[in-house]
């Protein structure tokens, strides 16, 4: 596709890469979420942000592995892992693109789409600052942990178990047959929003040393300290950020359209507030947006939500933001 808009002022290129994979739940109607995205005017606010916007249109993957794999468990991962040869079809042609793209100078902003395409995404981002010889942190925003393995999951599905493959879980060797893992340090790892963990999850969380910041201390403390040490620690470190935002992250009762909902999420002003952050830190080098179900979503609240979160950290601050930093800071001198 042409260029969408171009602002020769603009230091920011970004592309657009839609991602309609849903082989990694059984929530089949996130595969429209790259369509609802850009319904909802996604390009058109980045544009009127003043971004330098393409969008490169939808990938799919082929061949008859790809095909072969509906509905199948996978012949070469041990466990139990639902489409684990369509995820792996999914994850070359995400990392190959996302890798292509950044080389070239473009910030990388992939449209799910399950939560699996992030192994395609993460791993395209991770070999291009290898080869430039910088660090890559990941900020996962998201209601779950997905780091289950193939020996934990409770359903098989893989959208549960990104972020376990993505830090070096044992059990994706065959799917990362050539990516060594860890794809990024587990030290290297925020999980923002988490209020919904498997059993099967809390030791490989525990024993990764995997940071998190789960709601219920996001409502008691705050939610800008903790993101401010990230966000300076990769700052110090000369690193990059990748942000994965699963829409989950959200309270059900701003963003419903999702399969997997959770109660008690982050509300506008903690969501504006973290988007804010992000385009104020200047280290964020590529962003995945996943699990958006517009079946679910039928009057496009959600969808109109994530292109508010994604147009303000990539294309401008959000004025609440301010509002909840006196907040917190307020809340802080009562606190002591």
């Amino acid at each position: 596709m042409a260029t969408a808009c171009s602002n020769p002022r603009s230091q920011r290129r970004i592309a657009l890469i839609g991602a309609p994979a849903d082989v990694g739940g059984v929530d089949f109607g996130v595969r429209f979420g790259p369509a609802a995205l850009r319904k909802a005017g996604l390009l058109e606010e980045l544009c009127r942000r003043g971004c330098t916007v393409r969008d490169a249109g939808d990938l799919h993957p082929e061949g008859s592995a790809y095909q072969a794999g509906a509905g199948a468990g996978d012949r070469r991962l041990g466990g139990h892992a639902r489409n684990a040869e369509q995820v792996a079809a999914w994850m070359r042609l995400l990392s190959a693109t996302v890798h292509s793209v950044v080389r070239g100078g473009e910030l990388p902003v992939v449209l799910g789409g399950d939560h699996s395409l992030s192994m395609g995404t993460v791993s395209g981002i991770a070999h291009h600052w290898a080869e430039a010889g910088r660090e890559v942190f990941l900020l996962w925003i998201d209601a779950h942990a997905d780091c289950n393995t193939p020996f934990t999951t409770p359903s098989g599905n893989m959208h549960g178990m990104a972020l376990a493959a993505l830090i070096g879980e044992g059990g994706f060797e065959p799917l990362l047959s050539d990516r060594r893992p860890p794809i990024v340090k587990p030290e290297n790892t925020c999980i923002l929003g988490l209020r919904a963990v498997d059993p099967g999850e809390l030791p490989a969380l525990r024993r990764n040393k995997v940071s998190s910041v789960g709601m219920q201390q996001i409502d008691e403390f705050g939610i800008r300290l903790p993101l401010q040490r990230l966000l300076d620690r990769v700052a110090s470190r000369a690193g990059m950020l990748h942000v994965s935002l699963d829409i989950d992250a959200l309270d059900p009762t701003l963003a419903s359209g999702v399969g997997t909902p959770v109660p008690g999420g982050l509300n506008v002003a903690q969501a504006n507030c973290v988007m804010a952050m992000l385009h104020q830190s200047g280290v964020v080098g590529s962003l995945d947006v996943t699990e958006l179900n517009p079946r679910l979503d039928p009057d496009g609240n959600s969808a109109r939500m994530a292109v508010g979160l994604v147009a303000t950290m990539l294309g401008g601050e959000f004025v609440q933001s301010r509002g909840i930093a006196a907040k917190e800071a307020r809340d802080g001198r009562d606190a002591a």
